[in-house]
């Protein structure tokens, strides 16, 4: 969920254009989480690794099995160590029937007779059974303990590693099995946290890349605490700041085996939603700032188990000011079942009490935001609002927008927080 901290005096923020910025983070704000390397039972990566092969054997292999077929030979690496290559040979018929046997040399040391010859395994339909054909559209898969290397001295520098194999098509791919996980603590709350990389290479510390190419580690949180990695809203590109609670943080260094992540507290955005991505069924934006009495508010942090609406408004907008007793009817009716409002006020800067003692009188006793920025109210730059009334309808535990718009006024307002609320009973 994207987040943005608005603390900028209104000066601050008309002084560089209406950009919104957070505040800075200590230096020296940093939090270690160590990792446990596993090897098994890790997210898969985004993308296989396809696997070279030719009719050329590795250097290093001095020893060959007794293939069937005529092999196909390829290497694959497995940590940052010099000698981190493992030779692969696929031993599989180009046309007609036979078994298709994939031969790893997990230990490294060149004899390829002393490996297990796994028969791969095909997989989908109805059934698994033992490969007997390769049609070119069968998939086969098999599942290996292989070792990666690091260079680091004694028994570290030896990881076992869990690799899927797939032939498909024509061609040999590898994935991970292999995981790294640990526990991330901010305060007294605990998180499940790990990491993956996304180039099936085994190595963590190069998660530096281009601006137009893909993660090459992902940082994974489990924010919600479900003990599930969802992987559009708890998966993080390491090279970009993250969200957690109140926090944002980017990654300071990673260690080549994964086992040992250094986070600093970031002074940057965590920016992946805009005002151009709002919309009904997505996610809103969420912000931290001052409210109207001085007090701060998290959104929608602070309104988890509850619908909360996002409410632009101004005293000074006639067809705002319409719209007001039904919202006030629709909050008093539907509050105690747990419906909460965030007004977002669009006044002016010294309308202080006219904004107070309309409140009182149409007795709007939620929460207001309001900075004195009119059209320029940081909030509503946020959001992207230029126009009002404007409302936001959200689930304030997973900050999904549930209606927004003209879809919120009038009748439409009762009938989408009646709506929401139902789904929670």
């Amino acid at each position: 969920m994207t987040r943005h901290t608005l603390k900028l005096s209104l000066g601050a923020l008309l002084g560089i254009g209406g950009a919104l910025a957070s505040l800075p983070a200590s230096a020296d704000e940093v939090v270690t989480v160590s990792l446990l390397p596993a090897s098994s039972g890790g997210q898969a990566a985004m993308s296989p690794r396809k696997i070279e092969l030719g009719e050329k054997k590795p250097d290093g292999v001095t020893k060959e099995a007794l293939y069937r077929n005529t092999p196909r030979y390829g290497v694959i690496t497995l940590g940052d160590a010099k000698e981190n290559k493992i030779a692969v040979v696929l031993d599989a018929p180009t046309v007609g029937k036979g078994a298709v046997r994939l031969f790893v040399d997990n230990n490294g040391n060149g004899d390829l007779t002393d490996e297990l010859a796994l028969t791969m395994i095909q997989i989908g339909g109805s059934t698994t059974k033992r490969a007997v054909t390769d049609s070119g559209d069968e998939r086969y898969t098999a599942l290996v303990l292989a070792s990666a290397r690091y260079n680091v001295v004694g028994r570290g520098g030896i990881v076992p590693s869990g690799l899927i194999f797939t032939f498909w098509g024509g061609d040999l791919t590898v994935n991970r099995e292999y995981n790294r996980t640990g526990t991330l603590k901010i305060g007294e709350k605990a998180y499940k946290f790990a990491i993956t990389d996304q180039g099936v290479s085994g190595t963590f510390n190069d998660f530096k890349h281009g601006e137009d190419d893909p993660a090459k580690v992902t940082i994974l949180v489990d924010k919600n605490g479900d003990g599930v990695f969802n992987m559009k809203k708890e998966a993080f590109d390491a090279v970009k700041p993250f969200r957690v609670g109140a926090s944002v943080f980017e990654v300071a260094s990673i260690d080549s085996r994964g086992t040992k992540v250094t986070l600093r507290r970031s002074g940057k955005a965590a920016s992946t939603v805009t005002a151009k991505d709002l919309r009904v069924g997505g996610e809103t934006i969420a912000f931290e700032t001052d409210r109207f009495d001085g007090k701060t508010v998290m959104f929608p942090d602070d309104y988890k188990g509850k619908i909360v609406l996002l409410d632009f408004w101004a005293v000074w907008c006639p067809p705002c000011r319409d719209e007001v007793p039904n919202i006030v009817r629709t909050y008093e009716q539907f509050h105690k079942e747990g419906f909460e409002i965030l007004g977002v006020s669009l006044d002016r800067k010294g309308d202080d009490a006219k904004l107070k003692d309309f409140m009182q009188e149409f007795g709007m006793t939620w929460a207001q935001i309001f900075d004195g920025g009119y059209w320029k109210a940081e909030i509503a730059q946020l959001y992207g609002v230029n126009s009002i009334p404007h409302a936001v309808l959200v689930d304030g535990t997973t900050g999904t927008i549930l209606a927004m718009g003209d879809d919120l006024r009038g009748n439409g307002l009762q009938a989408a927080v009646e709506k929401a609320l139902s789904k929670k009973r």
